[in-house]
């Protein structure tokens, strides 16, 4: 038997070795069996589509409303990805705390017993699950707006076009993972939505406002560093004043995981289940 081979853990059960690929598989099976997986898919693939379709309405109407004959750019069909980042931080928030209320974490945990892959695995599916519905509801919402929007439907024959439509599926996946770092840290379903929710959407609105009450412009000057906002940059098309660019602030969203995840990762492995 080789060294690589007998270092894999064996299966408590008797069975074959427990390997990344299987762990993988077996997280993939527990999150697409849950009815709440489902649900928040398909709110989320909703949203994505249905949301740019009221522009395109207004524009079919009025195109005086969206800039007379220049028509909108590709980041109107974007408009839902903000309504999905509330979905799917719910829906990584639940991938592992469910778990923990329901008790099958134990039996995961026995299963897998280096802890460590299990979370990977939840985050592999996760990211996959969140971009492709993020990918794919972005081409369906361009299709769907395409007969109002006319000659004037933004194009995606650009490069600048299919950044933002494969930016949208890669911000939604760090969104979700950021949700499952942060529900494996607090494993409170409740506790742990408000913490994500509160730091993507709320706390960059407070810090804002606090600063221009308090007189304070450092406060103002965080804001484009938070996951939230950093994520976002990819959708933007044109420059906005943003210190960060679209694959900077990518990067500063991965950053945030890491740190958060980390933390999941090291609690994980030190806490009882």
């Amino acid at each position: 038997m080789s060294a690589a081979t007998s270092a894999r853990p064996a299966d408590p059960r008797g069975g074959r070795a427990v390997t990344f690929g299987r762990v993988v598989r077996s997280e993939r099976i527990k999150l697409l069996t849950l009815r709440s997986t489902w649900w928040a898919l398909a709110l989320t693939l909703l949203a994505v589509v249905a949301v740019p379709v009221l522009p395109a309405a207004l524009y079919a109407a009025d195109p005086a409303s969206l800039g007379g004959a220049l028509g909108p750019d590709v980041g109107a069909l974007t408009a839902g990805t903000e309504v999905a980042v509330i979905t799917l931080g719910v829906l990584g928030v639940l991938a592992v705390t469910n778990e923990y209320s329901s008790g099958m974490v134990r039996a995961t945990m026995t299963a897998v017993p280096r802890r460590t892959p299990v979370l990977l695995a939840k985050g592999v599916v996760l990211a996959v699950l969140a971009a492709l519905v993020g990918v794919v509801g972005v081409l369906l919402a361009w299709v769907v707006t395409l007969p109002l929007y006319g000659d004037a439907a933004p194009s995606l024959a650009t490069a600048t076009a299919w950044r933002v439509v494969l930016g949208s599926g890669l911000r939604l996946a760090g969104v979700a993972l950021l949700a499952l770092a942060v529900g494996a840290l607090l494993r409170s379903a409740a506790g742990a939505v408000a913490v994500v929710l509160g730091l993507l959407l709320v706390l960059p609105g407070v810090l804002q406002v606090a600063g221009f009450a308090l007189g304070v412009e450092a406060f103002g000057r965080v804001v484009p560093f938070l996951p939230g906002q950093a994520g976002a940059v990819v959708t933007q098309v044109a420059p906005t004043g943003d210190p960060l660019g679209p694959w900077t602030g990518l990067l500063v969203m991965a950053a945030w995981i890491a740190v958060l995840g980390g933390a999941a990762v090291a609690l994980l492995r030190s806490r009882d289940v």
